[in-house]
């Protein structure tokens, strides 16, 4: 009877023991002596998927060196601390679970260049894949650095804002029951008023300029042709919507796009442009829904807005971050539930936004890239990068 699988059983009465094998009993038991095993090496012929992309491009970089091979890509610092981990605990597992060598720039350089050395072709092929894979998680977890916008900067939709704004809120002040958390720090800057299209995650300066090729590309193919090229959208927005099911406790409240042929083709686009720049890993985690159209809205009322300043004020008075509190719109839906923001509005763009910068001249969010809706066929002018 082998003592390793099969342990001698002592009986103690109603207990029941398992007398564990010792390591001289273990040592007897192997057959062959744990010096004379050879290692198998690793194998250098791999079998490559070539319906994968992302694998093919990381074999296309992978080149033969001194004891070994290598490959080098480009990884935007933003996101080199999540390979490296804490104290370099991240980089050390995928160096021990690969038998590698990662080269990762320090903290504080501008170089987006990572490299893997290995013994193995095998090892560099799946460290490789393993980092990138690693990148695509921390950009979904990442906040959204620029979005794909219809800007709403019209002076109709503007001054109906600030109507709508003001009877809310006067509103809230003799009824304050059915306005729970309602006041003037969630509301949406009247200058920055748009619909979001799609949010995307771009980590230096070449995912930008890469977004916007993208968007070039599009706009000049065939299809962008048929969409922009039928002039300018005529679009209406009315009526209120939020995004749960209780509306007394509520994040955000967005105004909506009247259904027409002209909001049937801006879904169109942005569907269109969200398909394009996940397949090159460059979106965020978005409002989209389950029969994959992305959710138009034009936000009105954020408590995020509320707990950003609420954040800003604690951390200027060294007290701890605030958490986010939501807000009732029971009484906002009773005297502003169907209210008009504009009908048969012209817009004629669509801009690449930067999030967190702003025109000192429009006030509104710098863009990096605009599409312009025509009427006289496409043309390359018609993309300006800002």
């Amino acid at each position: 009877m082998d003592p390793v699988l099969t342990p001698e059983m002592i009986h103690i009465g109603p207990r029941h023991y398992r007398k564990n094998a010792s390591k001289q009993c273990f040592v007897q038991s192997f057959p062959t002596s744990i010096s004379q095993i050879e290692e198998v090496p690793d194998v250098e012929e791999v079998d490559i998927d070539e319906n994968d992309p992302e694998t093919m491009e990381i074999n296309r970089k992978i080149m033969a060196v001194d004891n070994g091979y290598t490959a080098s890509f480009k990884v935007p610092p933003l996101f080199h601390k999540f390979i490296v981990g804490v104290q370099h605990s991240k980089k050390k597992l995928l160096e021990d679970e690969f038998r590698c060598y990662i080269d990762i720039p320090n903290s504080g350089s501008s170089s987006s260049m990572v490299s893997v050395t290995a013994t193995s072709r095998f090892n560099v092929l799946n460290a490789c894949r393993r980092i990138l894979w690693i990148v695509t998680d921390a950009r979904n977890r990442c906040q959204p650095t620029h979005f794909i916008c219809l800007p709403v900067t019209c002076p109709t939709v503007k001054d109906n804002f600030q109507t709508f704004k003001q009877s809310v809120l006067q509103a809230a002040s003799e009824c304050p029951h059915d306005f729970m958390g309602v006041d003037s720090s969630i509301f949406h800057s009247v200058s920055t008023l748009h619909f979001t299209l799609v949010t995307l995650v771009l980590a230096d300066e070449s995912e930008v300029e890469k977004a916007c090729e993208i968007l070039k590309t599009f706009y000049k193919s065939q299809r962008g042709i048929q969409l922009f090229a039928s002039g300018p959208l005529q679009l209406t927005i009315k009526d209120l919507e939020y995004m749960n099911d209780d509306p007394t406790s509520v994040h955000v409240l967005y105004a909506k796009l009247m259904e027409s042929s002209d909001s049937q083709r801006l879904q169109t686009i942005a569907n269109e442009l969200l398909n394009l720049l996940t397949e090159q890993n460059l979106t965020s985690t978005g409002s989209y829904r389950p029969d994959n159209n992305v959710k138009l809205h034009m936000t009105l009322l954020n408590s995020k807005y509320r707990q950003e300043k609420s954040n800003r004020d604690a951390s200027f008075q060294g007290f701890s971050p605030n958490t986010r509190t939501s807000f009732s719109i029971t009484g906002i839906l009773k005297i502003a539930g169907n209210f008009y923001f504009t009908e048969n509005q012209s817009f004629h763009q669509i801009c690449l936004c930067d999030r967190l910068s702003f025109d000192s001249s429009t006030q509104f969010y710098k863009c990096c890239c605009k599409l312009e809706f025509t009427t006289d066929g496409i043309h390359c002018s018609h993309i300006n990068k800002m």
